[in-house]
């Protein structure tokens, strides 16, 4: 299949600095040793060839476990770690430790309760880790306090700045102007004009992760450089090789899209010291590159850095929520009482009042922004949208069918996301288990993300060969694996972190004129219309959601015309050309705020 031209498909890099890029690696590899000598085993397990560690997962206790985890068998390494946490106190305080490094805070709760108090030095390490994974950063802190070892010391030192970057800024560094001297300059209004250089300030970027945060990066920045904007997009310090990627270009071309990366031989080891230094060099470009806004996308981090940068340069800065972080870590069963929580909301808004002008993604979003206090004129909905790409006749996925052994006449439901728990999909396993059609259904799951090798599991348990879960695929080739589906689902659960954001993957399904059964969600009711171009089910009800399966696949006429039809609405709605002219009236907006006689409003919310 030949891709459309304007997918994400091409990266031009410039000559790589393998030394740097491995100089890098091994500062990261190290200062993650230091933290937590489990955490950068789990780094290497996961950069290593996934045979071997698929392998070495069959050894018993905590390093198979470890490898299980690492191959993405979280369920499994959960199991072995609780069972290897039952064999006496240290196997219990290695097991926590081994969660840890597995991002697994229940198992690590579980396993340090066996533990159950600190009577040493390795018990307080444990503890520490145990309490910093679940988010209550500043006991860890506290915990180590009394500790005079040089070890647990510098220790508490990374915690702190990790407390720091948490916490909301002090006011003064995030107002414009408050630091005289001649490297200082009024960048904004040097560049200011009807098409300014626009600088993204992202966590990551293309090529190296694909998932619909770069992508509607990438959406965004392509649609501005085709209307004659110069747009770059710059991760944050050290991106890809915090990543995991041991070879790294100062400078990447996708598609016309230039992506600047800072690949330092070292970074520093406190969080709020990388801001610092992020913010630093964000001015640094900044000036090099004229810009005249930067576009900060989340989370609140970026938005410190791009706030940073503009005490230095006195650029306007447009800051982008395409969530609420702090509600994706609750929904992940994060204690809502916890600092990662309740600091992490607080620096948000911190961020949304600080910013010269908030873009956000839907309706409800913008709500909840407004509820802390930033003025409705200051809040711009710009929702997720498609490249004109997309609308190009769907490609014939016949030859994909086959492949996957989906027989030719056989009705096709399907989703493609990141596999996270409350993207609800095990409900559409049990919900496609139990439909009713003339001809068996077939399942098309595409995506990686924590609950692959469950959902894998429950798929195949409960459809067998009519199951198909093949993990991530290249963006370039999704287009056919929407068009192998007759009805793309999206049975989102009814969570805070789903009662407002919407996903970008529905819009590309309805692009590609697929239909789409949505759960019965505000936010999936502003780009799904009942009885135009898709159908709702009650969220997380495997029954009703059956119910609407059988009812929509049992008329194929019915799901040509809501297909076209969401394909028309999609052309006339939601494409990133579109979007890019309301992007340069936002930028216009803020520049007009750093003029004399405006200022960027109150930056220290208190917590909601």
């Amino acid at each position: 299949m030949t891709p459309p031209p304007s997918v994400p498909t091409t990266a031009s890099p410039a000559r790589p600095s393998r030394a740097a890029s491995l100089l890098l690696a091994l500062d990261v590899l190290h200062a993650q040793w230091v933290q937590d000598p489990l955490v950068a085993l789990v780094r290497v397990l996961r950069a290593a060839p996934r045979g071997a560690v698929v392998r070495l997962a069959r050894a018993p206790g905590l390093l198979g476990a470890l490898a299980a985890g690492a191959t993405g068998r979280a369920d499994e390494a959960g199991d072995r770690l609780r069972a290897h946490a039952g064999r006496g106190r240290g196997a219990a305080r290695a097991a926590a430790r081994g969660a840890v490094a597995l991002h697994d805070d229940p198992t690590a709760a579980f396993a340090w309760a066996r533990v159950g108090a600190v009577r040493g030095r390795r018990d307080l390490r444990a503890h520490v880790a145990v309490l910093a994974s679940a988010g209550h950063v500043g006991e860890a802190v506290d915990a180590l306090a009394g500790s005079s070892r040089r070890r647990d010391r510098r220790l508490r030192d990374l915690l702190s700045g990790e407390l720091a970057a948490l916490a909301p800024a002090p006011a003064a560094a995030l107002q414009p102007g408050l630091r005289p001297g001649p490297e200082r300059g009024d960048v904004g209004a040097a560049a200011a004009g009807p098409a300014p250089t626009v600088v993204h300030a992202v966590t990551n970027a293309l090529p190296e992760v694909q998932a619909g945060y770069t992508l509607r990066t990438h959406g965004i920045a392509a649609a501005q450089v085709r209307a004659g904007t110069r747009a770059i997009v710059v991760p944050r310090g050290g991106f890809p090789v915090t990543a995991g990627a041991l070879r790294a270009a100062p400078r990447v071309v996708v598609d016309g899209v230039t992506s600047l990366r800072r690949i330092p031989p070292s970074l520093p080891r406190r969080e709020d010291e990388r801001l610092a230094a992020d913010a630093a060099a964000l001015a640094d470009l900044a000036r090099r590159e004229g810009a005249g806004v930067v576009h900060a996308h989340s989370s609140y981090l970026n938005a410190r850095v791009a706030l940073g940068a503009r005490a230095l340069v006195d650029v306007p800065v447009v800051y982008e929520v395409r969530g609420f972080l702090e509600e994706t870590w609750a929904s992940r069963g994060g204690d809502v009482t916890a600092d990662r929580y309740v600091l992490a909301r607080a620096s948000e808004s911190q961020a949304m009042l600080a910013a010269d002008h908030v873009v956000t993604i839907s309706e409800g979003m913008a709500q909840d922004i407004r509820d802390r206090g930033v003025p409705a004129e200051r809040v711009t909905v710009v929702p997720n949208s498609v490249d004109d790409a997309f609308l190009a006749p769907p490609p014939d996925a016949a030859a994909l069918r086959r492949r996957l052994g989906i027989p030719a006449d056989a009705p096709v439901v399907g989703i493609v996301s990141t596999l996270n728990a409350y993207e609800g999909v095990d409900v559409l396993v049990e919900a496609a288990a139990r439909a009713t059609t003339s001809t068996p259904l077939h399942l098309l799951v595409v995506g990686d993300g924590p609950e692959r090798a469950r959902l894998a599991a429950q798929a195949q348990a409960a459809l067998g060969e009519r199951a198909h879960v093949v993990g991530r695929v290249p963006h370039a080739a999704v287009r056919e694996y929407f068009a192998a589906i007759d009805l793309f689902a999206v049975p989102r659960l009814d969570l805070s972190v789903t009662a407002k954001v919407t996903p970008i993957k529905p819009l590309e399904a309805m692009a590609t004129s697929r239909p789409v059964v949505a759960s019965d969600l505000a936010p999936l009711r502003e780009i799904v219309q009942e009885g135009e171009t898709g159908w709702f089910a009650r969220p997380g009800d495997a029954d009703d959601l059956a119910r609407v399966l059988g009812d929509a696949l049992a008329d194929p006429a019915e799901l040509a015309r809501r297909g076209a039809a969401a394909r028309v609405w999609v052309a006339s709605e939601r494409t990133w050309a579109r979007s890019a002219a309301v992007y340069a009236e936002v930028y216009a907006a803020a520049a007009s705020r750093r003029r004399p006689g405006h200022g960027p409003g109150p930056a220290s919310p208190s917590p909601r």
